[in-house]
């Protein structure tokens, strides 16, 4: 009976060592990965946009059929990124009324806070919807611009600092252009 025994518990041993091993090569494997990848110059690839050019946008219809250009902003009055982009996204809607509408899709709950925080920024109460469960978005603000088909022609996560703001302004003109 000892033997038995004996044998169980040396079986369990070498089976927590080998997790235990596994589980402290892993962790510093997830420490180490920065250094590894600095000292080879590798970088991991970012993980590409939520919404990508050409694909369809997976808002409703009735947000961009009725016009040639659409620019859904993903945004929200609590996400300090959208505070922050306020002056820029001002400037973006002021300079689009002839040539795309605006909508803003709202991922939060405040949808009066939401409403306030798209007047601010120039788009009237009508254009403010929430955001249905289902959309990918993972950043906001998110900036996308459709076509009546709802055709991705450009995506852009985040509208970056201030002095990135005119590459990212271009960047959007040139999809409204297409």
């Amino acid at each position: 009976m000892r033997d038995k025994s004996d044998l169980l518990l040396n079986r369990v041993a070498t089976v927590a060592s080998a997790v235990l091993v596994t589980v402290f090569a892993g962790t510093l494997l997830v420490i180490a990965w920065p250094r590894i990848a600095a000292a080879t110059g590798s970088k991991p690839a970012p993980p590409p946009p939520a919404y990508q050019t050409g694909d369809v946008i997976d808002v409703p219809v009735e947000w961009y059929r009725e016009s040639a250009r659409t620019l859904v902003l993903f945004g929200q009055a609590s996400c300090g990124a959208c505070q922050d982009a306020k002056p820029f996204l001002q400037q973006l809607v002021s300079d689009l009324p002839d040539r795309a509408a605006v909508v803003v899709a709202s991922p939060g709950q405040a949808m009066t806070d939401d409403t306030a925080w798209a007047a601010a920024i120039g788009v009237p109460e009508t254009a403010v919807h929430a955001v249905p469960r289902r959309l990918r978005v993972r950043v906001t603000p998110t900036l996308v611009v459709v076509n009546q088909q709802g055709e991705i022609l450009g995506a852009w996560e985040g509208v970056g600092p201030p002095d990135a703001q005119p590459a990212l302004a271009q960047a959007i003109e040139q999809a409204l252009a297409r």
